[in-house]
This record gives structure tokens, sequence and C-alpha cells, in this order.
């Protein structure tokens, strides 16, 4: 299945010190789907990491859209991720929730830009 996801790498860097999908699948992983992040540092080093395909893609939104969370869609699963001090995730599976959110990334996507 592909995901859709709002991608904060700074957070990802400040709570495991690297990038997580290179620790979890290699470098060279191919992954499937989309993501928009934030328009800082981390993004675009993140993006050189793991870089671009035909079947995932990346585009950084406006510098005054910022969030400190992830939240991933994928199938009729929403898991929303925060790496503040009490490290929350939360993990719903229902096919409207997943399709009300894959709605917002969809308008949020049409604003963001290449890298």
């Amino acid at each position: 299945n592909e995901f859709c996801a709002l991608f904060n790498p700074e957070a990802m860097y400040r709570a495991f010190g690297r990038n997580i999908v290179q620790m979890l699948f290699g470098d060279g992983a191919t992954l499937c789907g989309r993501e928009l992040m934030p328009d800082n540092e981390f993004s675009h080093r993140y993006a050189r990491e793991v870089g671009q395909t035909d079947t995932y893609r990346i585009r950084i939104l406006p510098a005054s859209v910022t969030f400190d969370t992830d939240t991933i869609v994928c199938g009729d699963i929403l898991a929303m991720f925060a790496y503040d001090d009490e490290k929350t995730i939360v993990r719903l599976e229902n096919h409207n929730l997943a399709n009300s959110m894959r709605a917002w990334f969809e308008v949020l996507w049409k604003t963001g830009k290449e890298v």
C-alpha cells in the first residue's frame, strides 16, 4: 500500500539521532508513498539521504506551515507520533478517519513544492 505522511525530520533526528528509515530498512530502501515536510534544513537533509523515486515523492510545505509531529496514513490506518517528553503514538484503524486525513493531505500536497 502507498502511504501519505506529514513528516517532520527534525523531530526524527532529535528523537533518534539519525535517519529512522535507514535504521529500520537500510540504505537504498524502496519506499512507496508521498511525504509533506516543513521547510527546514532537516527536511532537505532527509530528502538527500533517502532520495526520491517513481514510487516515492517528497514535497516541502510553505515556511509558514510548521508541525512537531508525524502523521502517516496507509490503507485504513492513521498513525500519529509525538516525540515530546511523553513520546506518544496513536494508531487508529478506521476507513473514514483515514480517508479524511488523505483528503487534507491532497489539499496540502498541491501547496507543496518539489524538492
